[in-house]
């Protein structure tokens, strides 16, 4: 089964499904060189900027 990363990953939809997919495109420090910890460090900070932004968004939509 071939891997895919980033934005060549597709989620096909499946029946049934009410809510909108979105794909992240993540920053990939390695293309500037960055490697080791700093790039883990930059792609889990940009992670964690998403889901604390996609949790505030839920929330909200909640209230």
């Amino acid at each position: 089964m071939p891997r895919r990363h980033g934005s060549e990953v597709v989620i096909e939809p499946v029946e049934g499904l009410t809510v909108q997919v979105t794909t992240w495109h993540t920053d990939e420090p390695s293309q500037r060189a960055i490697e080791g910890m700093d790039r883990m460090r930059l792609v889990r900070d940009d992670i964690e900027t998403r889901v604390r932004a996609l949790l505030s968004d839920l929330t909200q939509a909640a209230n």
